[in-house]
């Protein structure tokens, strides 16, 4: 699983990079950006299922409402920012998308936190 969160951490900023840059230029959301949105959407949706899969296997974390509440918010972030963009056809929508893409990949890194995993990554050379 965290693998595939780092992976939707770097897509996400992508994303949001992508979206400041038609910001800077005054241009809204296109269409191509909410299919990135999409296929992020995708793969967030496969790492539950994988993150399903390996707490059925026994992975313990901490708090399990917190982590499946990052993951519905996660995956409530791009669908919100959509409906945004296409009501809204200024280089706004393209702000809210910065927005979006943004706190999608804090709530990668909390859900990797909550894991386990950033922990021990952190913890890499600490005496």
């Amino acid at each position: 699983m965290p693998f595939l969160n780092w992976i939707l951490f770097a897509c996400s900023l992508g994303l949001a990079a992508w979206a400041g840059l038609r910001t800077a230029r005054d241009q809204p959301v296109v269409f191509k950006q909410l299919i990135v949105a999409g296929g992020i959407l995708v793969l967030l949706f496969a790492t539950m299922i994988v993150a399903g899969i390996q707490l059925g296997r026994g992975h313990e974390i901490a708090d399990g409402v917190t982590f499946w509440g990052y993951f519905i918010a996660a995956a409530l972030l791009f669908p919100l920012a959509g409906v945004w963009a296409i009501a809204e056809r200024t280089r706004w929508s393209s702000v809210v998308l910065i927005v979006a893409g943004v706190a999608f990949a804090v709530v990668q890194l909390r859900l990797l936190q909550l894991w386990g995993t950033l922990g021990a990554i952190t913890q890499i050379g600490a005496p």
